[in-house]
């Protein structure tokens, strides 16, 4: 995710958890019965679901463009698009293991109300950098578009065309020109009177 506009959602998310874990933690504390729940075994789910459709679409992106980059002879043209989605896909996984091991200390570690809504509002931020990376990756995979070669380009990709002032090609233009007019006219005939033999 290489956009200002989600590093900006993703600094206010964070401090606003930390704002109201620390004014009111009784919003985001275990006396929130869902959030008491969600932050459990069930974001580890979600987050995994994310991580599996979002490490597809990074993985069919990442050939896309080394196809698109073998297919015109540019290598390393989408060097710094597939370094992003790279650094994406790695961010998913090291989200995760985030969350993993936010599971495990909370229980250890969240004993008071404050404690429990850092946990709390640590869960719902990792769950949201997964999310605007989701997002970001599907706006690029929407991005690239197909390619449509015809005849044309795949002519010109297998002949190169010749420099227009080289002597070689304005003669083989000329000859063909004298080869097509000549396959025009026809020979003379010599008209026959009705009557020879």
């Amino acid at each position: 995710m290489n956009n200002p506009l989600g590093y900006f959602v993703l600094f206010v998310a964070a401090l606003a958890g930390v704002i109201v874990s620390l004014c009111d933690p009784i919003l985001v504390s275990d006396r929130n019965q869902f959030l008491k729940g969600f932050v459990d075994a069930d974001l580890l789910n979600i987050l995994g679901v994310i991580f599996a459709i979002t490490a597809a679409s990074a993985s069919n992106i990442h050939l896309e463009l080394r196809r698109l980059e073998a297919m015109y002879q540019t290598p390393d043209a989408f060097l710094r698009t597939r370094r992003e989605v790279k650094r994406g896909a790695f961010a998913l996984v090291y989200l995760f293991v985030a969350a993993a091991g936010l599971m495990l200390l909370k229980p250890i570690f969240a004993d008071g109300l404050c404690s429990q809504a850092l946990f709390n509002s640590g869960a719902m931020f990792i769950l949201l950098w997964n999310v605007l990376v989701l997002v970001a990756l599907l706006e690029l995979s929407f991005k690239v578009g197909p390619i449509i070669i015809d005849d044309a380009m795949a002519g010109h990709a297998s002949n190169p065309p010749r420099p227009k002032n080289s002597a070689r090609t304005s003669a083989s233009k000329t000859h063909s020109a004298v080869a097509s007019s000549k396959s025009k006219v026809k020979p003379p005939t010599r008209a026959t009177k009705a009557g020879s033999s």
